[in-house]
Formats: structure tokens, C-alpha cells, sequence
């Protein structure tokens, strides 16, 4: 099963110097749609629960769904890049374009320069209860790191085509 760590977990590990720098309260993984029920049963079979307000109708209209652990571990499981465009061909530009990285001598998979950027903006504009200011200095980060290895064009004609 392919499996993509997104958001905080990657970035904190890619580009902020400590982890205490970057506020994070989940870990986002991202699966292929099709992967997705397998994922469930996976998660559930260590011990993880879906929200309690969680349906089965999240799964069918939804992008991702929260899992909790204990009192304190949450897990959202991605089956969609994003919930703006949830189609297998939208989510291939994000899952076919990653990376592998070591963390805590795991092996795993994150988006590659250009996909973590558009993710992070894209995630920059929309409305959440969350403060933006991190996904403005997750985007910084990026760029100073990363920006040479920024395919611009892509995200442009990307996100046009996507009708973002």
C-alpha cells in the first residue's frame, strides 16, 4: 500500500530545526482511494478508532477521516490530496511526485519541493479555526530550502486545471 506522511510530521522533519518550532496535534497520512478500506482496517486493528463523529458517508463525500488513539494521539487518513478536488487523476499530480525519507529509522514517503508547496498554500488560503501564520512560515521554509528545485509553471497550470 503506498503511504504518504503530509503536513507537520514531514515538515518538521524537513525543514524546521526542532519540533517544538513547528505546533502540530495529528499525524496526516495519505493513501490511493482505492487502498483506503484497507488503511481503515489496518488502523483499526492497532488499536485506533474513527471520531465518533465520523459516518460512513465521510467516506463516500469526504477526503480524510480522524482517528484517535487513547486520550491524546490523533491520525487523519487521507484518501484525497485535497477535499477541493477528490478524483484519482488530481491525486496522482500529489502521490505520484514524492520522496522518501528517514524518520525515527522509518522509511516512508512525503511529497517532493513543488507538491509540498502547492499543498501548504493551498492549505494557507482556506478558512480553518487553525492559525494560518504556520502554513506562511511552512511555505518560507520551503522555499529557502527547496526553492531552486521548484518547478513554478506546474502549480499554476495545475491548480488551473483542477479549477483551484
Amino acid at each position: 500500500m503506498d503511504l504518504m506522511l503530509v503536513k507537520g510530521m514531514p515538515l518538521v522533519h524537513l525543514y524546521y530545526e526542532h519540533h517544538a518550532l513547528r505546533p502540530m496535534a495529528d499525524v496526516d497520512l495519505i493513501v490511493r482511494e482505492g487502498d483506503r478500506d484497507r488503511a481503515i482496517r489496518f488502523l483499526q486493528d492497532k488499536g485506533w478508532k474513527r471520531n465518533s463523529l465520523a459516518t460512513d458517508d465521510d467516506l463516500k463525500y469526504r477526503h480524510a477521516i480522524q482517528f484517535i488513539k487513547g486520550e491524546k494521539l490523533e491520525l487523519d487518513l487521507h484518501w484525497h490530496a485535497m477535499p477541493e478536488c477528490c478524483h484519482a487523476d488530481y491525486d496522482n499530480l500529489f502521490l505520484s511526485r514524492s520522496r522518501q525519507v528517514e524518520m525515527e529509522g522509518l522509511q516512508a514517503h512525503t511529497f517532493e519541493p513543488t507538491a509540498f508547496l502547492m499543498h501548504t498554500v493551498i492549505h494557507w488560503v482556506r478558512w480553518t479555526e487553525d492559525p494560518h501564520i504556520r502554513w506562511i512560515a511552512d511555505a518560507m521554509l520551503i522555499l529557502r530550502r527547496e526553492g531552486e528545485k521548484i518547478d513554478w509553471h506546474r502549480p499554476v497550470r495545475e491548480a488551473s486545471n483542477a479549477g483551484l
